[in-house]
């Protein structure tokens, strides 16, 4: 029976590419099992072996990580699988699974040591970030900017002050909020990575200028006051725009806005009577629980900061005054290296020194990394 007209030309394709191709790459993906929309307890256990006399506390941190990779692969899996080819023959497949879910908290249930055994089972919530609060407060050390106003030609003189005394509740709930620690405030700031020299810059001659410590938060309030057409009058907007740049180099920003009619008229009620008396109302109603709030989620972000290479050692620039403790464990954000975990060796107040747990990775491929930290509760 003469062979079909498409299956010839489809062997004579195959045949083409294979030569073409000497070696060649297949991917082909699957979701395995989608990270779900709520979050998820899931108990999972790790276990590593005690390799020497001082390996006893490294083995145990070693099996938590196991463990809670398993809870991260439970929580949800992308796999993605490779078929190697060579003259048009597979010659290999692999198989890789990455988390879709992440670790928001996590308890350990157990940690045995049998013979030179551990085995350490946790409990942990995985899934996207939920509204359950968050884990035991970091301390956040700011250096702060004084916060800029800046307020619409359009809008009353009088908004300015209404601007000031927002900036002045801000640095009052700063200095009684638990997790922050208001260090300097100064004019301007030149980064401690800045390129151009504190000394050389106009702005910091003029003006004054404090170098930024390197586990240091930086804080950029700015507080305006538009006046936005709508209709036939005019509404005020109040915005509170915080920034806050972490030891990581990556900014958080959170934005409390309010609006209010704007009086109308030149009469004496209008500018400095029940007019204005309820344009301010409004725009402070609540506005010192808004930015406690936002302070809040500041303070619920896990400590982060990027890994610097001083020789053999991997150091962070955040310590103890930081709320880093001992049993702190640092993790890997980028997706390409999901499963590095790195422990705390030495605790100093302002600087932290890490150890990979994988013993086989170099040093250097670390440098320039940010790491996450997190740390269990009982």
């Amino acid at each position: 029976m003469e062979e079909p007209r498409w299956k010839s030309a489809l062997r004579r394709f195959l045949a083409i590419l294979a030569w073409a191709g000497c070696m060649t790459m297949a991917v082909f993906s699957t979701q395995a099992h989608s990270a779900t929309q709520k979050p998820l307890w899931i108990v999972a256990s790790g276990h590593s072996f005690v390799s020497g006399q001082n390996d006893t506390d490294s083995a145990r941190h070693r099996a938590l990580a196991e463990a809670l990779i398993a809870a991260g692969l439970a929580g949800g899996t992308e796999l993605a699988g490779y078929s190697a080819m060579g003259m048009g023959h597979i010659t290999g497949d692999f198989l890789i699974a990455r988390p879709t879910g992440k670790i928001l908290r996590y308890e350990i249930r157990s940690a045995r040591l049998d013979r030179s055994q551990w085995t350490v089972e946790v409990r942990a919530l995985v899934g996207p970030a939920p509204d359950l609060g968050c884990a035991p407060r970091r301390t956040l050390v700011l250096s702060a900017e004084p916060p800029r106003i800046n307020v619409s030609p359009q809008a009353p003189a009088w908004t300015e002050q209404i601007a000031s005394e927002a900036a002045k509740d801000l640095y009052d709930i700063i200095r009684r909020h638990p997790a922050f620690e208001l260090e300097r405030i100064a004019t301007s700031f030149a980064p401690s990575n800045s390129p151009i020299r504190a000394d050389m810059s106009y702005l910091n001659l003029t003006r004054g200028t404090v170098r930024s410590t390197p586990g240091d938060h930086l804080f950029r309030p700015e507080f305006r006051v538009d006046a936005i057409a709508s209709g036939s009058g005019y509404t005020l907007q109040l915005t509170a725009d915080l920034s806050f740049t972490e030891p990581s180099g990556r900014t958080l920003r959170r934005k409390i806005v309010r609006t209010a009619p704007m009086p109308q008229g030149l009469t004496m009620d209008a500018t400095l009577g029940r007019g204005r008396t309820a344009a301010t109302t409004k725009l402070t109603n609540n506005l010192r629980r808004d930015m406690n709030e936002a302070l809040d989620l500041v303070a619920c972000e896990p400590p982060r900061a990027r890994l610097t290479q001083d020789g053999r050692r991997l150091t962070v620039p955040i310590g103890r005054k930081h709320g880093l403790r001992q049993t702190h464990l640092a993790f890997i954000e980028t997706r390409d290296s999901a499963f590095d975990v790195l422990e705390i060796v030495n605790l100093q107040n302002g600087t932290a020194e890490l150890r990979p747990l994988d013993p086989t990775r170099p040093v250097p491929s670390f440098a320039g990394k940010t790491v996450e930290f997190l740390e269990g509760f009982r």
